[in-house]
């Protein structure tokens, strides 16, 4: 039984391997020639349509407006904007009519913004803000039925009042000489230069500035920029055109 055993076990190893050389063989042979074609890869599997849909929403870059209009963006303008928007939705959204807010721009600048309110059905204007060209408030209307509140602003923020302050009115002098406005209000400090002329027009570090005073040069009367330049006192005043 032994010797039997053995036999079969080389005859076994001998086919496995004349077998392995037979593949390797048929693997070598079997080259694609220049006339075959590789074959195609298998197509990928298809996107879900949602996934489609929202890739070509951001590929054509669309933009819905404040009345759920959509637009494709085909180009941005680099033009200032010169348009009135609606801001803070709808008394009517579902017309999209009637803006709670509006606000107006001209070359890009702030310069109006209305907000509204509902009067039965008359659409009204509850306050509008016009703005100075750095930003701050220029003038304030508020509404109370058929009333209106106004209130006007200089630059610097100050609220002006209905009665202009003496030195706005006054006829100046400038230079050297002992009545000029350079003279007289040198070392006048803040509240001193604002009892006679006001709030300033313009706050600029520490320079108050005064636009439109009156100066009497010879038989003329000119306007002029007066800048009160300010640290605890007035120790410097400039006269501009």
């Amino acid at each position: 039984m032994i010797s039997w055993r053995i036999p079969v076990l080389v005859s076994s190893i001998a086919l496995f391997c004349a077998c392995g050389e037979g593949e390797e063989t048929q693997k070598a042979e079997v080259q694609p020639s220049g006339n075959n074609t590789q074959t195609p890869a298998s197509p990928a599997p298809a996107e879900p349509a949602e996934e489609t849909n929202e890739r070509k929403m951001k590929e054509l870059a669309l933009y819905t407006n404040s009345v759920g209009a959509v637009f494709e963006i085909l180009k941005i303008s680099e033009d200032p904007i010169n348009d009135t928007l609606p801001l803070d939705g709808f008394f009517d959204e579902n017309t999209k009519l009637n803006p709670k807010s509006e606000n107006r721009y001209v070359n890009g600048r702030l310069v109006e913004r209305t907000e509204f309110t509902m009067a039965g059905q008359r659409h009204t204007p509850l306050r509008i803000i016009k703005y100075w060209e750095n930003g701050g408030i220029k003038q304030e209307i508020r509404y109370n039925g058929d009333r209106a509140t106004t209130n006007n602003y200089t630059e610097a923020g100050f609220r002006t009042g209905p009665v202009s302050a003496p030195g706005r009115n006054n006829l100046w002098l400038r230079g050297s000489g002992p009545n000029s406005i350079e003279t007289l209000y040198r070392n006048r400090d803040g509240n001193y230069i604002r009892r006679i002329f006001g709030p300033p027009d313009r706050i600029q570090g520490g320079t108050w500035i005064y636009r439109d005073l009156q100066f009497r040069a010879g038989n003329r009367t000119n306007r002029h920029t007066v800048n009160f330049h300010l640290g605890q006192y007035a120790t410097n005043i400039t006269v501009g055109p």
